[in-house]
């Protein structure tokens, strides 16, 4: 049975992890300081804390997939207007048919 104090400090760990929105890698930065310094003495503390990380590391994890996803297709759908021979040759870039209307081909 966990006692009150277990409860409150595994609380207080998953509420650390929205230090993000104040601090900087506040959401990693504290919570691994309030599980390391209670995981010893509690395996109730021990289990919460490293359910909070794992899922932090998920979080940035997923977060650098899609970006290595989106970036690509933003470049190449921005980028699609732009003669090749224009960048290579140091020419001026102009923008044809460049539009933000939404195409479709029903």
């Amino acid at each position: 049975m966990e006692t009150t104090t277990e409860r409150n400090t595994a609380t207080f760990t998953h509420l650390s992890a929205l230090t993000q929105y104040f601090i900087p890698f506040g959401n990693y930065i504290f919570p691994i300081l309030i599980w390391s310094s209670k995981k010893d003495k509690s395996e109730f503390v021990d289990y919460n804390g490293k359910q909070v990380l794992n899922f932090q590391l998920s979080l940035l994890l997923y977060s650098l997939v899609l970006i290595m996803i989106a970036v690509p297709i933003f470049l190449i759908t921005f980028l699609k207007n732009i003669p090749f021979e224009a960048l290579i040759n140091d020419h001026d870039i102009v923008l044809r048919n460049f539009s933000f209307e939404v195409t479709s081909e029903y």
